[in-house]
């Protein structure tokens, strides 16, 4: 597991071993098989999300490092890679701010992701 994020009636981990973001309805889990797989992206690292029910993901993807996803898997945002290369850490503030951290440099970047 590198992320973990819930909203009151889901939880979502991500796993990088298993390169996918897994949403679990609350409450109540039993187990692995309640799962659905949620997202997608190459080597997640980190996950997180907001009042507007986007759902960052931080990943090892060259092409697009930073996805939002909308509650029923679809892709619905992203930030340009030339922003933010290698993220290695998100987070949604309260102000729907998205907060990322660069692997390799010093950076930590506020990005307006208000719609």
């Amino acid at each position: 597991m590198t992320g973990l994020y819930a909203d009151g009636d889901h939880i979502y981990i991500s796993s990088r071993a298993q390169n996918r973001i897994f949403r679990y309805s609350l409450p109540g889990i039993q187990g692995r098989t309640s799962s659905t797989a949620f997202g997608s992206g190459s080597r997640t690292l980190d996950i997180a999300g907001g009042s507007d029910g986007i759902i960052w993901t931080a990943s090892q993807n060259a092409d697009m490092p930073l996805r939002g996803y909308d509650s029923s898997s679809r892709q619905v945002s992203y930030i340009d890679p030339s922003l933010v290369q290698s993220p290695a850490g998100v987070a949604v503030d309260d102000e729907g701010f998205l907060w990322v951290s660069e692997s390799g440099s010093a950076r930590l970047l506020r990005i307006n992701v208000s719609q």
